[in-house]
């Protein structure tokens, strides 16, 4: 009985140490470097598999120089940030873009017979973000004097779904 407690206990203690040595290597700054206007969009493309999510960090000028937004994890979810000056555009804001597409499902067979599901892949896991977040929060990694550091946003503002027309079918040329 002695040793099955002290068995319990010490997976006990192993299972929190291992948890907190996860998030140790993700501190959050206590506020972001820079002030930025946030917000997302779901959209959805006129060809099968055109649709996804983008997220759009607005800077109102690039006053931090020292600083690289890197990545977003947001949803469950990890992608890259695509800095995009928007000169061009006559603006005087900049921004960063993450795009987060729909994930696609695989095409299964289902049947009585076993072995017409031979072919069928397992689903693949997704994995698993280092942070606890909320619908409306995500967590953004930077660059800032060639160090890692990590800030949290809340209250993201999702607008409405930006829905593209489809495309006109195209004819075979005689």
């Amino acid at each position: 009985m002695k040793i099955a407690a002290i068995i319990t206990k010490s997976i006990g203690i192993f299972a929190i140490l291992f948890s907190a040595s996860q998030c140790g290597g993700y501190k959050l700054e206590k506020s972001a470097p820079m002030t930025m206007d946030v917000s997302c969009q779901q959209y959805m493309g006129g060809q099968p598999g055109s649709s996804g999510l983008n997220i759009y960090f607005v800077l109102p000028d690039k006053s931090v120089k020292n600083v690289t937004l890197d990545s977003v994890y947001f949803r469950g979810r990890l992608a890259k940030l695509e800095y995009q000056d928007m000169t061009k555009y006559k603006s005087t804001n900049n921004q960063y873009i993450a795009s987060f597409p729909q994930i696609k499902k695989p095409d299964i067979i289902s049947s009585a017979n076993p072995a017409d599901e031979v072919g069928n892949k397992p689903p693949k896991a997704m994995s698993k973000i280092p942070f606890e977040l909320e619908k409306d929060q995500c967590v953004v990694s930077y660059q800032q004097d060639g160090k890692t550091k990590y800030f949290k946003i809340d209250n993201i503002k999702e607008k409405e779904m930006l829905i593209y027309p489809s495309s006109k079918p195209q004819r075979d040329k005689l």
